[in-house]
């Protein structure tokens, strides 16, 4: 697999990229790829922020969005562990949403930065720092190593591997299922409701 078939299975969208990721050598190959690219999202989105908000907002403003935008790489990484981890599994069951590389960083030039707004923001890096707590990569590697075939897992180790998928799935919608704001008025309400779902997901454990 090349960077081209790489580009192509991000560009078949979520169905297309799960249909590839069902089989385990190509998850493995998958990843391989995938993990050349986590530096540079880093590197990009340090590079690019200040440059991209310098000027328009107070520095109190523009630590909220650094504040959001951090919190969205650090899930990026931890998710593209457990991603990693969970690929290892062979005939796992579940169905996992793949992490996407695009958008990964906000455009704020013309955010309209309301209080209502601004509390969304820091209301939403909050969630995604509470559910990064809930990967614990100590049980996860253990699990993995013990077993990495999902037919010969318990059931409560294959109770535990659903929870973590669900919430993958969460985040990965959360932090890359749309833009903030289409219009640069009211955050939109399909990232109001995928932060709301991660939200009652992360209150319930």
């Amino acid at each position: 697999m090349n960077k081209i078939i790489y580009v192509a299975i991000l560009g078949a969208g979520v169905y297309g990229a799960k249909k590839y990721l069902q089989s385990y050598a190509n998850r493995q190959r998958f990843f391989d790829i995938l993990d050349d690219s986590v530096s540079f999202i880093k590197k990009s989105i340090n590079r690019g922020f200040d440059k991209d908000t310098s000027g328009n907002f107070s520095v109190e403003i523009t630590e909220i969005f650094y504040a959001f935008e951090a919190a969205k790489r650090k899930s990026f990484e931890t998710f593209f562990e457990l991603q990693k981890a969970l690929a290892e599994i062979k005939n796992i069951k579940a169905g996992i949403t793949p992490l996407r590389l695009v958008p990964f960083k906000e455009n704020y030039l013309n955010f309209n930065s309301t209080d209502e707004n601004l509390e969304l923001l820091k209301d939403f890096a909050h969630i995604l720092s509470q559910a990064d707590k809930l990967v614990n990569f100590t049980v996860i590697n253990k699990m993995v190593t013990s077993s990495d075939n999902f037919d010969l897992l318990n059931e409560t180790q294959i109770q535990f591997l659903l929870e973590l998928v669900n919430l993958n799935n969460l985040v990965v919608n959360a932090i890359s299922g749309t833009i903030l704001s289409s219009n640069g008025d009211k955050i939109n309400e399909q990232t109001k409701r995928a932060f709301e779902r991660l939200k009652v997901a992360v209150s319930q454990v």
